[in-house]
């Protein structure tokens, strides 16, 4: 056959006469063959005749020695190899007794014609094995939608065969659920309506042989007649459950997280190149702002500017890949703030890809109060507010530039608690300490370590006669009367001196002031004693 860009030529027809049966090879077949030859004008028709269409020559030259008519489809060589059709109709000629003594053969030349029917005849087989043997369902009804033929591919699908369905509308299939919409949707089809078409394909179920029901989507065609009268139409299914199913777990999925996005106590946000895209609606009952307002400005828009660094340090922990914990202040609508605890990590998209940080918050007011209130209960005394020990000596050890520390003892503070009681007792102890306070620095303190036993910590570059002075002051302040619901209480302070030394324990520290202290009260008692018998004589 010739090469494709030659095929497909129009019909051209040749009359040729011939003495006998024997078929002539005409010059103008030749011609397009393209072997003729001028020094031999006739050639044998056999020696150009394609070997496996000799058979088909030989019974057209027999019918013709028969007297009879004879066609048939021949095609003939040329030089190269390349083959041409022609069809051949060879009509018998007689003398007067009736004798065969020639023919008339009529050549057409059809190796177009040959080539459209050999595409036609792939293209028919490539349809049929694509509808035999592929998954989707592909069908045919006519006119008054009836089906006139279905793909074996249904058997598979639904359980029935083409012989079951062909004469039917396949509509009758179709889950009652779904009749009434799919029905008005196909008869817009029919009638002919375009946009019905072009709106594509529709989803719904249909009914197996077995009686169960499985989702398909399906497509159809509308195959108009020249006026544009729908004349058939081609359908197209896909059984889809597994589409369905997935589609059905995911709604499930998304309703889940609805729900526990709008009620839960969490607020859970998305960012992405550092901008919240996604806020969860509980944002709006746990800090008052809509869900637009807060991704218009984000967790760093609303976050308290002192815990900037805190959010910073947990985006760099996010962003090498780890999980993050913080506890910041967030500021409501109102403007106050409230105290969250934000857990974050990387977002990973179902790809297994990172797509940006999701985090989650929760306010933890009440526990952050709960924990200063221990803290406050752990660092500080209940009763007069001043430092415990412990926290005081922890002070002292972080102190960079020395310290001194005053050990104050107030005098004869059991004959006040014997006398009045212990709320004047109490009242006497916090006096003091507010009194105390009162006479030191801001980096300074004051520290309850007994029933009536004060530390006060002077800490920087503290030399002896700074830290007498302020001794002199705390005893002339403690001096003075206390008012308390029993009337005026007077009460003195003996006060122990001591400068931390180079390398030395805040302990030891302490332990050498403790010391000063009572010294300083045996020797405020001796003199006292002496003052007494002065009197006496």
């Amino acid at each position: 056959m010739l090469p494709s860009d030659q095929r497909h030529s129009l019909t051209v027809s040749i009359v040729a006469e011939g003495r006998g049966p024997a078929l002539a090879y005409p010059l103008e077949v030749q011609r397009l063959v393209g072997v003729m030859s001028p020094s031999e004008p006739d050639r044998p028709l056999r020696e150009h005749t394609h070997p496996e269409d000799l058979a088909q020559l030989d019974a057209v030259e027999s019918a013709v020695a028969s007297g009879d008519a004879a066609a048939a489809e021949v095609r003939l060589l040329a030089a190269d190899g390349v083959s041409r059709w022609f069809s051949v109709l060879a009509m018998p000629t007689r003398d007067s007794a009736g004798r065969v003594v020639g023919h008339v053969a009529a050549w057409r030349d059809m190796d177009g014609e040959m080539s459209l029917r050999e595409d036609l005849v792939d293209s028919e087989r490539r349809f049929r094995l694509l509808a035999e043997t592929a998954s989707d369902i592909v069908y045919e009804a006519g006119a008054d939608r009836c089906v006139t033929w279905v793909s074996s591919s249904i058997e598979r699908a639904l359980g029935w065969t083409p012989e079951d369905l062909v004469g039917t509308w396949m509509s009758d299939l179709v889950h009652p659920d779904d009749l009434a919409w799919s029905t008005a949707r196909r008869d817009r089809i029919y009638a002919g309506d375009p946009e019905a078409e072009a709106e594509g394909s529709f989803v719904l179920r249909l009914r197996t042989k077995d009686g169960g029901y499985r989702w398909v989507s399906t497509t159809l065609t509308t195959h108009r007649a020249d006026d544009g009268t729908p004349m058939q139409f081609t359908g197209g299914m896909k059984v889809i459950d597994d589409v369905m199913e997935e589609r059905q777990r995911l709604a499930e999925s998304e309703e889940r997280f609805r729900l526990l996005a709008e009620n839960a106590a969490d607020v859970v946000y998305l960012m992405r190149d550092q901008r919240a895209v996604w806020v969860s609606p509980s944002v709006t009952a746990v800090l008052g702002w809509s869900a637009e307002e807060w991704l218009a400005g984000g967790f760093d828009e609303y976050a308290h500017p002192d815990d900037a660094d805190e959010i910073a340090r947990c985006r760099e922990d996010v962003a090498r890949g780890g999980r993050a914990e913080a506890e910041v202040r967030a500021r409501t609508r109102d403007g106050a703030y409230r105290w969250v605890q934000v857990n974050a990590g990387p977002f990973v998209d179902a790809d297994g890809r990172r797509d940006g940080i999701v985090a989650s918050f929760r306010v933890i007011d009440e526990q952050v109060a709960a924990r200063r209130e221990l803290e406050r209960r752990a660092t500080y005394d209940e009763l007069t507010g001043a430092l415990k020990r412990g926290p005081a000596l922890d002070r002292l050890e972080t102190a960079e530039d020395g310290f001194a520390v005053l050990y104050v003892d107030l005098d004869g503070f059991k004959e006040i608690n014997d006398t009045w009681g212990h709320a004047v007792g109490d009242t006497v102890l916090t006096s003091a300490v507010e009194r105390m306070a009162a006479l030191v620095g801001g980096h300074d303190a004051v520290a309850r370590v007994g029933g009536d036993e004060f530390l006060v910590l002077l800490t920087g570059a503290v030399d002896r006669s700074e830290a007498e002075a302020v001794a002199d002051a705390i005893r002339a302040a403690l001096a003075e009367p206390v008012p308390t619901p029993a009337g005026p209480v007077v009460v003195t302070g003996s006060v122990g001196i001591a400068l931390r030394r180079p390398g030395e324990a805040p302990e030891a520290t302490v332990t050498r002031a403790d010391r000063e202290m009572y010294r300083a009260k045996g020797a405020r008692g001796a003199a006292g004693r002496r003052s007494g018998a002065d009197r006496r004589a």
